[in-house]
């Protein structure tokens, strides 16, 4: 989790920040985009080489609405979520209760 604004575009902190540690961590093997981040997501993982994209093993997406599986492409093992009835803000808590304990 980065405590960045999502603020878009390629020069926008969270996507320099999130490239900076997915190309110098190996151990981070995931994706998370809420809101804004939603759309970073996808800006990021168009900017990873084949091998970074190798190691991801996961991406999640949340209120982000356009965005959609496909723009990922390459990866099979993607979970785009709308915005629950309770609003855009419960999405994190609505999608980690549904995950179950």
């Amino acid at each position: 989790m980065l405590d960045l604004p999502a603020d878009y575009g390629p020069n926008s902190a969270q996507i320099r920040t999130a490239l900076g540690r997915i190309r110098h961590d190996e151990t981070v093997t995931g994706i998370y985009g809420f809101s804004g981040g939603g759309y970073n997501a996808r800006v990021i993982w168009e900017q990873l080489s084949a091998a970074e994209r190798a190691r991801i093993r996961r991406i999640v997406v949340v209120g982000s609405p356009g965005i959609e599986g496909s723009q990922f492409a390459g990866h099979p093992d993607v979970l785009i979520k709308p915005d629950p009835p309770e609003g855009h803000m419960a999405g994190p808590k609505v999608l980690l209760e549904s995950l179950g304990p």
